[in-house]
């Protein structure tokens, strides 16, 4: 008898236990904070004025480092915005901490129409993190609600 007793609790605290962990999972995937994938967003604005179609904005190197690649859409475009040091991508975190630098991590080369290139910055004071929604400003152009993947 004691042992169909202990075998009930054991069942029952089993039982709330997953519970907890099911509820927690769900609360967080309610509270994660709504956005959408760079590649998710529509960039005409930035095709037609910057030559460039982002691709991805994601975390690396454990979190030390955020890459940003991007698709070329026009070379000459693409050449005079992301060569010249003044156009960079500008990372901003909800919290208004903003991930950029005047020397990127980027490729040295000519930009060929079609090819994915990347560019690495640091992750300044940890502002971003997987599943941060951020805003991404090139220039006087601000992309809104960019999720970090």
């Amino acid at each position: 008898m004691k042992k169909a007793k202990s075998s009930i609790l054991y069942a029952i605290v089993l039982m709330f236990v997953a519970s907890l962990g099911l509820g927690g999972f769900a609360l967080f995937r309610v509270l994660q904070p709504s956005g959408n994938y760079i590649n998710e967003i529509p960039q005409a604005e930035v095709e037609s004025r910057y030559g460039i179609h982002f691709t991805q904005v994601a975390m690396t190197a454990d979190g030390g480092l955020v890459d940003i690649r991007y698709t070329v859409i026009s070379n000459e475009t693409a050449m005079a915005t992301m060569m010249d040091g003044t156009n960079n991508p500008v990372l901003i975190a909800s919290n208004g901490l903003k991930v950029s630098t005047e020397t990127t991590m980027t490729h040295k080369i000519e930009h060929e129409v079609g090819r994915t290139y990347w560019m690495l910055y640091y992750n300044t004071k940890n502002a971003l993190r997987p599943g941060s929604v951020i805003d991404v400003q090139i220039g006087d152009l601000l992309i809104e609600n960019v999720k970090v993947q």
